[in-house]
């Protein structure tokens, strides 16, 4: 299965690398292409909130997608789901599905007083990993340190690993809801 991974708009992150370790992750993946950036839709802005939908940027990266293969949209805005009660969101993917968009934009320590070194791209890994995740069918896990479980502050990203739970990884393991 093929992974492609697409900027959305400005997003300082160390793409291949990223990809590299995401193909590691997935058992499922055996070929990764790194995309030419695509734009923000301008739909996409939600004024009110400054922030974009992460709905509308899922919709873009849905409507490119093909039969084989994921993708995972990257992005430096902040993201919000529109008519939902959550102040932001770090990503957003189908579930099961092909597509998942994750936002660094909070992930970044510096918006936390934090010194960086590693922890951003930490961070941005596993995001990835859980939105991927969610594209195979997986939900959100009850295990605080299963990186399917679900993140309501940057608390909760700094808490879990960045791998599955046992659980999970035979919920993968078995192929269901790809």
């Amino acid at each position: 299965m093929l992974l492609r991974l697409f900027p959305v708009g400005d997003v300082k992150v160390e793409i291949n690398r990223l990809g590299n370790l995401l193909i590691g992750r997935f058992t499922h993946f055996s070929k990764l292409k790194v995309e030419k950036p695509l734009n923000i839709p301008e739909s996409a802005y939600v004024a009110e909130r400054r922030q974009h939908d992460a709905g509308s940027i899922l919709d873009l990266l849905s409507g490119i997608s093909r039969p084989g293969e994921k993708i995972l949209g990257i992005t430096g805005v902040d993201l919000c789901v529109r008519g939902s009660n959550l102040n932001f969101v770090f990503g957003l993917a189908h579930c099961p599905g092909r597509a998942a968009v994750v936002s660094v934009f909070r992930l970044n320590p510096e918006l936390y007083g934090q010194k960086n070194g590693d922890l951003f791209f930490e961070r941005v890994v596993k995001e990835c990993v859980h939105e991927l995740g969610h594209t195979f069918g997986l939900r959100h896990c009850r295990s605080p340190l299963c990186v399917m479980n679900f993140s309501n502050s940057i608390i909760d990203v700094d808490r879990k690993r960045d791998d599955f739970c046992e659980s999970c990884r035979r919920f993968l393991s078995a192929g269901e809801g790809i």
